[in-house]
C-alpha cells in the first residue's frame, strides 16, 4: 500500500516536473525578444556619397531563410561567456553587378548583416544594430556593400544600404522615403533584372 502511494506521488511529481520543463522550454527558452542597440557607423546622407563609398553594388536575393543563416556570436575577452557582438552571414544570389572592385565574383556571395540571435537562459534575443531590419526571405534587393578588409562584404549605411525591389517595406520616416526614392531613381535602369 505504501509502495503504491509513493509511486503515485512520484508519478505526479514527474508529470508536474515535465509540465514545468515544457512550459519553460516552449514558453520562455524558445521565445524571441527584439533588442535594438545604438552603434556608431559612417552614415551617408545622399545617393552619391553612398554609391562612392560602396565597393560592391549588386542586385540580389537571399538564398536562405532567416533561420538558416549562419549566426555569429563573439564573446568578450574575459572568457566569462558574455557575448560582445553578433552578426549574421547571409547568402545572396547575385542577379546583377552594378559596381565592383573584385573581378572574381561568383554567382553567389556571403554578406554580413548587422543583426544576430543570442540564446540566453531567459530566451532568445534578436539583436539589431540601430533598428536594422534583416533582409526578407526570397526578396530582390539593391545592396550597397563594403569589403571589411578580410575579403568579406557587409552592408553599409545600415537600413539605408539595402533596398527591397519587390515589395515596399514599411518606410520608417519621410527622410528614409526620400532616400529610397532617390536611390531607385538613380539606379532605375541598372536594377532591371531579366
Amino acid at each position: 500500500m505504501k509502495l503504491r502511494k509513493s509511486t503515485k506521488i512520484l508519478s505526479i511529481g514527474l508529470v508536474a516536473l515535465l509540465f514545468i520543463f515544457g512550459v519553460y522550454y516552449f514558453g520562455i527558452y524558445n521565445s524571441v525578444k527584439e533588442i535594438s542597440i545604438d552603434c556608431n557607423y559612417v552614415a551617408y546622407e545622399n545617393t552619391e556619397d553612398l554609391s562612392n563609398a560602396a565597393d560592391l553594388i549588386i542586385v540580389g536575393s537571399t538564398k536562405n531563410t532567416i533561420n538558416e543563416r549562419k549566426n555569429i556570436v563573439l564573446t568578450d575577452d574575459n572568457d566569462n561567456g558574455f557575448w560582445s557582438q553578433t552578426y549574421t552571414l547571409t547568402n545572396i544570389e547575385i542577379k546583377k553587378i552594378i559596381k565592383s572592385i573584385d573581378k572574381k565574383l561568383d554567382e553567389e556571395i556571403q554578406i554580413i548583416e548587422p543583426f544576430g540571435f543570442v540564446q540566453e537562459f531567459d530566451g532568445k534575443k534578436l539583436i539589431k544594430y540601430d533598428d536594422y531590419e534583416p533582409l526578407s526571405d526570397n526578396q530582390l534587393y539593391l545592396l550597397f556593400l563594403k569589403d571589411n578588409g578580410y575579403g568579406e562584404y557587409s552592408i553599409i549605411n545600415m537600413q539605408n544600404g539595402r533596398f527591397n525591389l519587390q515589395s515596399k517595406e514599411p518606410l520608417k520616416n519621410e527622410k528614409y522615403k526620400e532616400f529610397y526614392d532617390s536611390i531607385i531613381k538613380k539606379y532605375e535602369n541598372e536594377i532591371k533584372v531579366d
